[in-house]
């Protein structure tokens, strides 16, 4: 890590193009072993628990909740000539572009323009909520459809309450 960090800076200062070349192949030879590194230290944590959970089960359990707690974040990313780039600027460029290559923009005619005249309420009766009629035979079978078990809702009445 530390090695990665002095490449990265001495990356930044120079100005020579050569330099600039051997340092960028330099800063992705140290990446690719720390990908390395830390791929061998999961496979000997893996085997060390292997190792524990044959003497205790319980520690299956422990070790599957440090795994569950995993904090992701955004590593080296290939570009397509199969160089890695690590600099944040040119991540966030080449996620930028992934995101727009798998999201269409939206449709011209689909976008709304005016806001005021698309929320308005209609005013036929066929669309209000009055014109819905609710009998009691409704409500009867309703309430028949309530799982015994089922959790309260809103109003705090547990299914078997509604039935009776």
């Amino acid at each position: 890590m530390k090695k990665r960090s002095l490449t990265r800076a001495k990356l930044k200062k120079t100005l020579h193009n050569l330099t600039f070349a051997k340092l960028h192949q330099k800063l992705e030879e140290i990446e690719r072993m720390l990908i390395l590194s830390h791929e061998e230290g999961r496979k000997w944590e893996e085997l060390q628990a292997i190792e524990h959970i044959k003497i205790n089960s319980k520690f299956f359990y422990a070790y599957a909740e440090k795994k569950l707690k995993k904090v992701s974040s955004i590593g080296p990313l290939m570009k397509e000539n199969g160089h890695f780039e690590s600099e944040p600027g040119e991540i966030d460029k080449m996620l930028k572009q992934q995101y727009e290559d798998a999201f269409s923009p939206p449709k011209e005619a689909q976008k709304i323009d005016d806001p005021s005249t698309f929320f308005v309420v209609p005013q036929k009766p066929e669309h209000l909520l009055t014109s819905v009629t609710i009998t009691t035979e409704d409500i009867i079978a309703a309430i028949d459809k309530v799982a015994p078990h089922s959790a309260a809702g809103s109003d705090g009445f547990h299914g078997p309450c509604t039935t009776t």
